[in-house]
């Protein structure tokens, strides 16, 4: 996903949060680049701040590594949050 989708996802989920008064917490948010080691090519904000750039996050009960995550597992980790959306 380009950062340009990214942030288009982000104002979706702001929109929907709005609709509903979710506000989601860019402290306990974060955001990293599978494949691209630390080479993030855009800063990713929600509700105006910054969300962190990690190079390792924490997923339900998984931990990714942005360096060791196969692009199958990529797939099925989109489907699954896809899924959750509808």
């Amino acid at each position: 996903m380009s950062c340009f989708g990214l942030r288009k996802l982000i104002d979706v989920c702001e929109d929907y949060g709005g609709l509903w008064d979710i506000k989601f917490n860019p402290v306990k948010s974060q955001v990293t680049c599978f494949g691209f080691g630390n080479n993030c090519f855009c800063d990713i904000y929600l509700n105006g701040s910054a969300v962190a750039l990690v190079d390792k996050v924490n997923i339900l009960v998984f931990i990714l590594n942005a360096n060791q995550v196969s692009v199958t597992f990529l797939r099925l980790l989109s489907d699954f949050i896809v899924s959750l959306t509808i």
